[in-house]
């Protein structure tokens, strides 16, 4: 007879960012605001965004070669991504990093940074 004690822990994946939108912005830079209800200790975001040119035709947010990421967001609902291209349809989603977890993906949204002006000279 064992007097072993078993104890299962079964790993709930946590629920990923949603209500991602576009606060403002400009030929180069795109600030976007998100929702997470579940911030704890040690949460951190990043962004995922792409050209929407380069994108795969299923969206395909795991193909990891297609997407660039932001520095990880300490803990913040928004950030702007800066060095875009003016008049650049870019498509955007939100993951948030719990150790060493990635939720899954927030809705991706898309987004068209805008023309470049140039400056006027007097």
């Amino acid at each position: 007879m064992c007097n072993c004690v078993c104890v299962f822990s079964l790993w709930k994946a946590p629920p990923a960012p949603h209500d991602v939108t576009v606060l403002e912005k400009s030929s180069d830079t795109i600030r976007l605001q998100w929702t997470y209800v579940d911030v704890t200790a040690g949460v951190t975001f990043r962004i995922l965004y792409r050209p929407q040119a380069a994108a795969a035709a299923d969206d395909d947010v795991d193909d990891a070669i297609q997407w660039m990421q932001s520095a990880e967001i300490t803990p913040a609902n928004e950030y702007t991504l800066t060095g875009l291209q003016p008049l650049t349809v870019y498509q955007l989603c939100v993951v948030a990093l719990i150790g060493s977890h990635q939720t899954p993906h927030s809705d991706v949204i898309v987004c068209q940074t805008d023309q470049l002006h140039a400056s006027l000279g007097i």
